[in-house]
């Protein structure tokens, strides 16, 4: 082990590691969003068992190559056991896989991050519209309006519509500092292709709501820093986004106008999150439940269960413990945006909270970007000191108590 780590402790090679499984798992993560999934190949089981050592590579790089303070690596582990519970209980891996990817990209430059992540989805997404034109891809199809719909070469259209969603928030994060219309001009128009394509209202709103609020968080920027509210104003969005998905949840009522006009705007999303409620309820550490998909109900003619409002996903599937702390995190990230004057980073986490409400992936690390980047700046920069006398690695900090408690062991026998 000490070998392995004196050839790899070098921050460049440290890096290498890191990147070499975070491109193999974003690579793997839009093969995933493709209809090959439900074609099933023969090579499938192959790469979800490379994705599963990705994770391992990851784990190990943010255990023996990466240096922390001693309050970090104590709160980490106490992230990772956490997610490790809510994942033998639930089945559910999404937890367990933020934190991996978060923790593992410490000291990893968040421009340089959000680039790579943006260039892959990018890349995938017209890989997968040019394949299915080609007839490279199976062909997927589900009812629509009465009427047979194409997948287009993705799982499900508003898998497109969501990639598409999560590059036009990143794109106006990276060019934020030089907006300008031509950024404005050429997102609205790939806003409509992309609602003519995906035909998903929700990604057509958080398209919009984008453009309009990075557009105006970069006209009024200084008024913004300035204006004593605006950290009020952030937080309370942020609950009331949470009290509505969990009041939905509890007191939803067919036949009651006002929940009606919400749930049809939310796209059902307060009705499935009532059923699933009353059905699994809230359990400490998550439990499984067994979702059924759009495309999936289509291929069986089984009943529809899914859970798309990340608030509630979180607590019924995840769990009220690990499923909580979760969403407390998220708050955490966005004041810390805020008090940071990152209010481009906070502008993305509250548009990323609103598509949160119909859509479920505010909790995967391979979408909600403005949380990953939250969770690495969390991680305090080091003191002029502290560049002087680097800081330890986990296994430095850890083994002594490793050591006392072999000990302890040893004197009991």
């Amino acid at each position: 082990m000490t070998k392995i780590q004196t050839l790899l402790k070098t921050k460049k090679r440290s890096d290498l590691v890191f990147w070499t499984a975070f491109i193999l798992l974003l690579t793997i993560h839009c093969i995933e969003n493709t209809s090959l999934t439900y074609s099933k190949p023969g090579w499938l089981k192959a790469m979800y068992l490379l994705r599963n050592l990705m994770y391992l590579v990851l784990l190990a790089k943010a255990m023996l190559l990466t240096r922390y303070r001693a309050k970090e690596l104590w709160a980490i582990l106490g992230v990772l056991i956490l997610a490790g519970v809510c994942f033998i209980c639930s089945d559910d891996f999404t937890l367990l896989e933020f934190a991996i990817v978060a923790i593992a990209a410490k000291d990893i430059p968040k421009r340089q991050l959000l680039t790579v992540f943006l260039a892959i989805k990018g890349v995938s997404v017209i890989l997968t519209l040019l394949l299915s034109d080609l007839g490279l891809l199976p062909k997927l199809y589900y009812i629509h309006n009465d009427a047979p719909l194409d997948t287009l070469g993705f799982c499900h259209r508003n898998v497109l519509g969501s990639n598409m969603a999560v590059l036009c928030l990143g794109w106006m994060y990276l060019r934020f500092r030089r907006l300008n219309l031509a950024d404005i001009g050429i997102w609205l128009v790939l806003t409509i292709v992309t609602y003519l394509l995906a035909i998903s209202r929700s990604s057509l709103i958080i398209m919009l709501g984008s453009i309009a609020l990075m557009m105006l968080v970069r006209i009024f920027l200084p008024q913004l820093r300035s204006f004593r509210h605006t950290g009020k104003f952030l937080v309370g969005a942020f609950l009331a986004m949470f009290l509505l998905s969990l009041l939905g949840a509890l007191f939803f009522t067919e036949g009651d106008p006002i929940w009606e006009l919400l749930d049809d705007f939310l796209t059902k999303r307060l009705s499935f999150a009532k059923e699933c409620f009353t059905g699994y309820g809230i359990a400490p550490f998550g439990q499984e439940v067994p979702f059924v998909g759009t495309m999936e109900s289509h291929l069986t003619d089984s009943h529809r269960l899914i859970l798309d409002n990340s608030y509630m996903r979180a607590l019924i599937l995840d769990g009220a413990f690990p499923g909580g702390a979760f969403l407390a995190l998220y708050l955490v990230c966005l004041i810390r945006a805020w008090r940071g004057k990152d209010l481009a980073l906070a502008a993305c986490l509250l548009a990323i909270g609103v598509y949160g409400l119909s859509e479920r992936f505010m909790l995967d690390v391979f979408y909600s970007f403005p949380m990953l980047l939250g969770c690495m700046s969390l991680f305090r920069k080091p003191t002029p000191q502290e560049a002087w006398k680097p800081l330890p690695y986990a296994w430095h900090i850890l083994q002594p108590w490793y050591l006392r408690l072999r000990w302890r062991l040893r004197g009991k026998r």
